[in-house]
């Protein structure tokens, strides 16, 4: 769910960012059942789909980024979170 455990107080919300280049997160998903608009995804498929405004009915906040042979290009997003003021990030790679 890219939840903080530690219990720890925050002075910022966390923002969980996924990079799904063929936006196949489930609409079902804990991550998305559990979305209070902290959560972002980039992708490389269109926003309007049907799935794009599910997710997004939902409180995921949707991004369309380049992909470069079928990957998001990690450079637009380091761009993007880096004009949000994200300084840091803790990465969990999914199952490929």
């Amino acid at each position: 769910m890219l939840t903080d455990r530690s219990g720890l107080p925050r002075r910022k919300r966390l923002l969980r960012v996924i990079l799904d280049t063929k936006l196949r997160l489930p609409a079902k998903s804990r991550i998305v059942q559990t979305a209070d608009d902290d959560v972002l995804v980039f992708t490389a498929a269109p926003l309007d789909s049907l799935k794009g405004r599910k997710l997004q009915k939902a409180g995921v906040e949707l991004l369309r980024v380049r992909a470069n042979r079928s990957r998001i290009d990690l450079k637009s997003v380091l761009s993007e979170l880096g004009k949000r003021n994200i300084l840091s990030v803790l990465l969990e790679s999914g199952h490929r």
